[in-house]
C-alpha cells in the first residue's frame, strides 16, 4: 500500500506534507502512540519506513498522537511513557531534519491533550527531561475552538512553537464559512505573526465542490501554488500562508 501511494504521488509531482504516525482507532485505549524504544526489529522496521517516506516524499513533519488513557494503568506512568515515546520519535525525526507534531484533540474523552497549553507543557517536559527539541505544536483550529481554547491568544503567544496548522469550521467540521470560527482572521493573524508553514484542509465537504468557499484567485496562479514561494518544494499538496490564500490539501488527523 505504501509503495502504491508513493508511486501515485510521484506521478503527480507531489510531496507529502505532514505525515501521520501509524495509529489504531482513536476510540481504542492506548491507541495512536509511537512505538516505544527497545522493540527490536519492529522498531527498526518502523524507523526504516519513516525514513523512506521522508526521503522519497520530502516529508518534514510527522504527527505523533499522544495516546489515550488506559484503565488500570497509573496516569503518571502513562505520561512518562508518552514522554519517552515522543523523545524517541523526536530523535528519529531530528536525524532526518524533520519535526514531530503534538496535537490537541476534541471528541475523544480518553485523549488527555485538549488544549494548546497541555500540548506545549508536554513539549516542554520532553525538552527538559531528554533534551529533544524537534517537537512542535499542531494547531488544528477546529479542535482548539471546540475545546474552548482562545485561538487568537494561542497564535499571538505561541506562533513560534506552531509547526503546522489544520482548519475546519465549527460546529460540524465543515468547510470554512459553514460555522462560527473566524478562520480568515486566524489565518491573517498567523501571517502577521510570522507563520510561514503549511495549512491543511481537514473538513467534511458538504457539496460537489469541496473548495467552493475558496475564491479561485486564491488557489490558481498565486506565487506559492507554482512553487515560487517555497521554491525547494514545488507542487505541495497544501500551501503556506501567502496573500490570504491557502491551497487545497490532504490533512493528517
Amino acid at each position: 500500500m505504501q509503495s502504491a501511494i508513493l508511486a501515485a504521488l510521484r506521478r503527480r509531482g507531489r510531496h507529502w506534507p505532514p505525515g501521520g504516525w501509524p495509529t489504531r482507532s482513536l476510540r481504542r485505549p492506548g491507541s495512536a502512540r509511537p512505538r516505544a524504544p527497545g522493540q527490536g526489529r519492529r522498531d527498526t522496521g518502523f524507523a526504516r519506513g519513516i525514513r523512506g517516506i521522508a526521503n522519497r516524499l520530502g516529508t518534514k513533519a510527522f504527527n505523533a498522537l499522544y495516546g489515550n488513557r488506559r484503565d488500570g494503568l497509573d496516569p503518571h506512568t502513562q505520561d512518562e511513557m508518552a514522554v519517552e515515546n515522543l523523545a524517541h520519535a523526536g530523535r528519529m525525526a531530528g536525524g532526518l531534519g524533520a519535526t514531530i507534531l503534538v496535537e490537541p484533540l476534541s471528541g475523544v474523552p480518553t485523549y488527555p491533550l485538549k488544549t494548546a497549553a497541555a500540548a506545549l507543557a508536554v513539549m516542554d517536559r520532553v525538552k527538559e527531561e531528554t533534551g529533544v527539541t524537534s517537537l512542535k505544536l499542531l494547531a488544528d483550529l477546529y479542535h482548539l475552538h471546540i475545546n474552548g481554547d482562545d485561538v487568537a491568544a494561542v497564535i499571538e503567544h505561541h506562533v513560534n512553537q506552531i509547526g503546522h496548522v489544520q482548519i475546519a469550521d465549527a460546529p460540524g467540521r465543515g468547510a470554512p464559512g459553514t460555522g462560527t470560527i473566524d478562520i480568515a482572521a486566524h489565518l491573517a493573524q498567523l501571517k502577521t505573526r510570522g507563520y510561514r508553514g503549511h495549512v491543511s484542509l481537514e473538513y467534511q465537504a458538504g457539496g460537489p465542490d469541496p473548495f467552493a468557499w475558496l475564491p479561485r484567485s486564491q488557489r490558481d496562479g498565486s506565487p506559492w501554488t507554482s512553487g515560487r514561494f517555497f521554491p525547494d518544494t514545488p507542487g505541495r499538496l497544501d500551501g503556506p500562508i501567502k496573500g490570504g490564500g491557502i491551497r487545497p490539501a490532504a490533512g493528517t488527523h
